[in-house]
């Protein structure tokens, strides 16, 4: 898979496994639209990786990936900036045993939500130009 050039929507990307992501995929010459339901910590993890990569490169939307309506947004939002979204990175996630309901709702509903949403709006047999 070719990076370079590459529109990438990356989910629970404000800290952790998410924000390592954005920063490899940002050094390999990708534009990355990171999300998080945390507009805070995204908003300043955004600030740090366009201050590195360029102000063009980056950017943030609040997504709440249990929303359809958020995950949409957020798609929406990165091909405006930076053109058809080529590559989804799944990785909002959450362990809370005291709320499992959220837990399972973000985990699987959320990649499931998202798997659909790159497979509708990615797939070659809907009219996109494919991706990952």
């Amino acid at each position: 898979m070719q990076i370079q050039g590459s529109v990438v929507l990356i989910t629970g990307a404000a800290r952790g496994l998410g924000r390592c992501f954005a920063e490899t995929l940002l050094g390999r010459g990708a534009k990355v639209c990171l999300t998080d339901i945390d507009a805070e910590a995204g908003a300043e993890t955004v600030a740090e990786l366009q201050a590195q990569h360029g102000s063009d490169n980056a950017m943030f939307f609040k997504c709440d990936v249990t929303k359809d309506d958020d995950f949409n947004g957020a798609w929406d939002a990165a091909v405006e900036q930076f053109g058809p979204v080529t590559l989804l990175v799944n990785n909002a996630g959450l362990g809370n045993e005291q709320n499992w309901q959220l837990t399972l709702n973000v985990n699987i509903g959320g990649c499931t939500r998202g798997t659909l949403l790159a497979l509708e709006r990615m797939g070659v047999n809907k009219g996109g130009a494919g991706g990952s």
